[in-house]
Order: structure tokens, then sequence, then C-alpha cells
């Protein structure tokens, strides 16, 4: 949505992802002087919107779009760590070759660009692989993650 297709009395949903919890907040127009927006929220107090400080593809002029949002996103989230559970997976079933190449690379970017070489991890596994702690890397934990994710992509 953009800010020249806005207009007073247009409700906008603005969905606002923090810790992982989504929330929809209804925004009544009463003025629109770019870069700001001025109207009421949900709580009817006034309120504004800066057209540098939030981003446009969170802003729907329905509901339902912003519903929707939050579900495609959630699923995409999910995916993304199953995608990085899948590397863990590989890691501890390969631990040997893991712990070898971390022993032998003389830096971080050494050690990533080695996993992925020797393992065929992708960049994000490979990064995931360097931050994770070694007592972490445990197949029932991974096994349990990606489980829960495939079942929440499944119900979608």
């Amino acid at each position: 949505m953009e800010m020249k297709n806005i207009k007073q009395g247009d409700i906008l949903y603005i969905v606002s992802n923090v810790r992982k919890k989504y929330t929809i907040a209804t925004f009544t127009v009463n003025e629109v002087k770019p870069p700001l927006i001025t109207g009421i929220n949900k709580s009817g107090h006034k309120d504004f919107l800066l057209e540098n400080n939030w981003n446009w593809h969170t802003v729907f002029p329905t509901l339902e779009q912003a519903t929707v949002y939050i579900e495609e996103d959630t699923i995409r989230v999910a995916k993304e760590r199953i995608h990085i559970l899948e590397g863990l997976k590989k890691a501890v079933q390969n631990i040997e070759t893991v712990v070898d190449v971390i022993k032998k690379s003389e830096s971080l970017s050494a050690t990533k660009t080695e996993l992925k070489k020797k393992l065929d991890f992708s960049d994000k596994q490979a990064a995931a692989i360097i931050n994770m702690k070694i007592g972490k890397l445990n197949l029932s934990d991974i096994d349990k993650e990606y489980k829960e994710l495939c079942e929440m992509i499944r119900g979608h």
C-alpha cells in the first residue's frame, strides 16, 4: 500500500511482529500530509505514522489481507527454521567431520566455507552450526522441533 493511495477516513490495518508475536493495530486516518499520517488508533488515542518509520508491506486496507500476510509470513518463517534444522540434523550425523573442520579452520569465514564445501550446507545452515552451542546439538531436540514445524505447515 502506498501513501498516495491513503485518504482521510480510511481504516488501515498495521501488522507488527514483536518477539515472534503478531498483532494487528487498527488506525483510522484523519489527515495525510506526506511523510506524516495522523489519525486515531484502536484505543481512541491520537496517533501518527511516518512514511519512513514503517514498512509499507505490513499496512493493509483490509483485515483479511492483514490476516493472510500473517499466515504466509508464519509459514515462511517455519520453512526457514526447518531448513536450519535439516542442517543441524546433518551436522549431528556428521559430527566428527564438523568438529574436524572447526578445529582446522583459521577463521569463522574459513569454517563456514569449508562446512559448505565438505557437507553441502547452505550459507544459513553453516552459520547456524557455527553459532550453535555444542551442547545443543542433539538429535532428539532437533527432531522434535522439526516435527512440530512440519505439522504446523501441514495445518495451513
